[in-house]
């Protein structure tokens, strides 16, 4: 039997330690479970007793749109997990997008509703995901991971990750300080299109004991493209299935190229 000598034995350990801790620490990532940061995380937003009570919500608001230079009124309803309906009112015309699950339609110039997929469908399910936060962190806890953090400022954010669908990630930054979450980063990448979307989530207000953003900095592509503005946060309004659901559909193929995102 070949028995090595124990300082061998030692140094050879304490490098397996030292370049372990190495390869852990150089990511910035704290040394706690996920479990530990999201419980924390849902301290904050009210504790997992009072967000389970919440089972849908709808907001009203400015949109200010930069590329276009546009200002609009929106509305956002959101029904746990993944039914979403978006209005933005812009001068002369409305957009409409809508998604049901799996299923998801959008509305052209003319307001008609088209089915979409790929790209289209995907950036829906993100930005329906977005709009699942803070519950998206129990609901999919199994799934989370701690990445690198992030710079916002002179904060160093914490970071999580989810896999939402295939092609599609979201990863959430969550502000030491208030255990709150500063930022969103969602990520696509479609047979079409790989693109990624960041959301600055700030000026955080109590609605029945729930602290909700009411601003948001939208980015595409490292492009920044808006700004909400939240005036009003209805939680558990009265919903009806046809608000996830088109009144009527057209056969014809959207006439945009351009990802849902505000």
């Amino acid at each position: 039997m070949n028995i090595k000598p124990a300082h061998t034995l030692c140094l050879g350990l304490i490098a397996v330690v030292f370049f372990s801790s190495c390869a852990f620490n150089r990511t910035g990532i704290k040394p706690q479970s996920t479990k530990v940061l999201i419980d924390s995380v849902l301290k904050a937003y009210g504790g997992k007793k009072k967000l389970a009570e919440i089972a849908g919500y709808r907001v009203k608001g400015k949109v200010y749109a930069l590329l276009s230079n546009k200002k609009a009124s929106t509305t956002r309803t959101f029904s746990r997990p993944d039914r979403l309906r978006v209005v933005i009112n812009y001068p002369g015309t409305s957009e409409i997008r809508i998604l049901d699950g799996e299923k998801g339609w959008r509305s052209d110039k003319h307001e008609n509703l088209y089915s979409v997929k790929d790209f289209q469908l995907g950036s829906m399910v993100l930005q329906a995901s977005r709009a699942n936060i803070p519950w998206i962190l129990e609901e999919m806890q199994d799934q989370a991971k701690l990445i690198a953090p992030a710079k916002q400022g002179e904060k160093e954010l914490t970071g999580l990750e989810f896999t939402i669908g295939n092609g599609m990630s979201l990863r959430i930054y969550i502000d030491p300080e208030t255990s709150l979450v500063a930022q969103s980063r969602s990520f696509l990448n479609t047979t079409k299109m790989k693109t990624y979307f960041k959301t600055v989530y700030s000026d955080y207000r109590e609605v029945d004991g729930i602290p909700f953003p009411f601003k948001e900095e939208n980015f595409a592509s490292g492009f920044r493209t808006g700004i909400t503005l939240i005036k009003e946060v209805i939680f558990n309004p009265e919903l009806d299935d046809n608000e996830f659901r088109p009144s009527s559909e057209s056969n014809s193929p959207i006439d945009t190229a351009f990802p849902a995102h505000l």
